[in-house]
């Protein structure tokens, strides 16, 4: 017995927020006190090629646990002083071959340490993500080296994010047309 074909009104979830819901599972294994964050690298055929969430490195105690001297920081603040590994990073560092990613997809779009490493993967053209940084740098680096960032809001609900000068500015764009 065969299933109906199903349609875009038929389905729950798109592709992109389907790989957003993935990578806010993904973040409940943070270990981070101050904020959870998970991320997915997929290829360009839309198969995952790692996922990463931050908290310590390996036999560092979690943040949870024994709190690091960035703990109670706001966003974007005394970065230097949290042991968190970010989600980027620990996604980038789990690829079994990091040259096939072509998008990332994150609960929240990456700060500007993350955006340079990013930056310098070779296939990856797209970021994908839930809510904003404390600082819109990092987008401006990553559309200066022609990697393109949208948020998603709900499924089939995408803005284009641009930042020229600091200023941040978002358009709707049509689902169909941005690809994984």
């Amino acid at each position: 017995m065969s299933r109906p074909l199903r349609g875009r009104e038929d389905r729950a979830n798109d592709k992109h927020d389907w790989f957003l819901q993935i990578a806010e599972c993904v973040a409940t294994r943070s270990s981070c006190a101050r904020r959870a964050v998970g991320a997915v690298v997929v290829d360009e055929v839309g198969y995952i090629v790692s996922t990463g969430y931050n908290g310590p490195a390996r036999g560092q105690p979690n943040c949870t646990e024994v709190r690091c001297g960035g703990a109670h920081a706001p966003s974007g603040e005394s970065l230097d002083k949290c042991i968190a590994i970010h989600a980027e990073v620990n996604a980038i560092a789990q690829a079994r071959n990091i040259k096939e990613a072509t998008a990332l997809y994150c609960t929240v779009s990456p700060c500007i340490h993350c955006a340079k490493i990013l930056s310098n993967l070779p296939s990856l053209r797209r970021v994908f993500f839930r809510d904003f940084y404390a600082t819109p740098e990092a987008i401006e680096h990553l559309q200066q080296v022609g990697i393109r960032a949208y948020i998603v809001d709900a499924p089939y609900v995408y803005r284009a994010v641009r930042v020229v000068g600091g200023e941040v500015s978002v358009e709707p764009v049509d689902g169909d047309v941005v690809e994984a």
